[in-house]
């Protein structure tokens, strides 16, 4: 765990400022394309995470770029803190655009394109 992680005993206040510090690249075939060479380059910090480790509370950032997922491998609640999300489920055809304050969710098994037509930052509940 990171040193932004909070251990949290009864109730805690999740930042939304946290530093950054862990980097990440997803891989090439989840990486549809972008501006600038987006290669699927995030960065995250965490908040929190259970004993058991089925429950996090995480920030995500990345630069422009589009990510497609397939069998998505948790149930997510987010919440867009800066820039632009277009989420589009393959499966159904449904389509979601987000921008700060506004949140969504994610259900485990979903196939996923994240359209992210700029910098993104979000903060995301995950459960497993």
């Amino acid at each position: 765990m990171s040193e932004t992680t909070t251990v949290v005993r009864d109730c805690a206040p999740m930042r939304t400022d946290a530093p950054l510090d862990s980097n990440g690249q997803y891989p090439p075939e989840m990486v549809v394309g972008g501006p600038d060479g987006f290669a699927g380059e995030c960065r995250e910090a965490t908040n929190y995470v259970s004993a058991d480790g089925h429950f996090a509370v995480r920030l995500w950032e990345s630069r422009a770029g589009v990510l497609q997922t397939d069998d998505y491998p948790f149930d997510e609640y987010f919440i867009v803190l800066e820039g632009r999300v277009i989420i589009t489920n393959r499966q159904t055809g449904v389509r979601l655009e987000l921008g700060p304050g506004e949140s969504g969710m994610l259900t485990k098994h979903g196939d996923f394109t994240w359209d992210m037509p700029g910098h993104f930052l979000k903060q995301y509940v995950r459960v497993e």
